[in-house]
């Protein structure tokens, strides 16, 4: 997996609105939907994607499907740009 990373992230269901907020190490994905019928793992892919502006393809959560705690592999790029492209969304 070159070139590619997974982050750590906790998921908050049922959101007034979807946000990503990087609080030093920790990532937090807020998302509207309930995590039904994996609704809530559909829209964190897709906030993911749109926030990091790489295709959703390229992202998949590989644990925690039932769970608000996730590992996410992130395609393409590498933690440290991760990071930093999320660090831009709170300036």
């Amino acid at each position: 997996m070159e070139n590619s990373c997974i982050i750590e992230a906790r998921v908050i269901p049922r959101a007034q609105e979807q946000k990503i907020l990087l609080q030093g190490e920790i990532i937090k994905i807020r998302i509207t939907e309930a995590p039904v019928e994996g609704k809530g793992n559909e829209s964190v892919c897709r906030i993911l994607a749109k926030s990091l502006k790489i295709p959703k393809y390229l992202i998949s959560i590989r644990s925690g499907h039932k769970s608000k705690k996730k590992r996410i592999l992130i395609e393409g790029l590498s933690e440290h740009e991760v990071k930093k492209r999320l660090s831009k969304l709170a300036d």
